[in-house]
């Protein structure tokens, strides 16, 4: 098999989860099979037509949720996305927020700028829930270092 080595490339293609608020207030969440990077400093979702792209039409505020199947964690897919959102939200000057449940990615994100805001202990089992934000800065400029 030819490798095409370390690319700014998200494969295997993931599902993302595209998180929006209905003009309620309601959250509204769809999973969205077709996304990828488009170049190092976007993201490319292809979502047709429904409440979550009204929504997005009516507030551009969303979340994007990913992960990384075990087996291939360590193997570079998921850093082009986390550097390409960055480039884009340094360039604006906007803040981030993450939550994990891994004690080991506290400091994988802290090497993205991510400062930890707080621990909390969950009710549904025996997790704890670290909450994460790396804070608006467009002195930064539009470069993100790569981990």
């Amino acid at each position: 098999m030819k490798s095409f080595g370390v690319k700014p490339w998200m494969l295997p293609q993931p599902v993302l989860i595209i998180g929006t608020y209905n003009a309620d207030g309601t959250p509204n969440a769809m999973n969205a099979a077709w996304g990828g990077q488009w170049d190092r400093g976007e993201i490319m979702i292809s979502m047709g037509s429904h409440a979550t792209t009204e929504n997005l039409a009516r507030c551009a505020d969303f979340t994007v949720a990913f992960a990384t199947r075990l087996d291939k964690q360590g193997q570079h897919y998921g850093k082009p996305l986390i550097t390409a959102l960055l480039s884009h939200l340094d360039a604006s000057g906007e803040s981030c927020y993450l939550e994990t449940v891994e004690a080991k990615n506290v400091a994988l994100y802290q090497h993205f700028s991510f400062q930890l805001e707080g621990e909390m202990e969950s009710q549904m089992g025996n997790l704890t829930l670290y909450a994460m934000r790396r804070p608006g800065d467009n002195k930064r400029g539009a470069k993100v270092q790569s981990a």
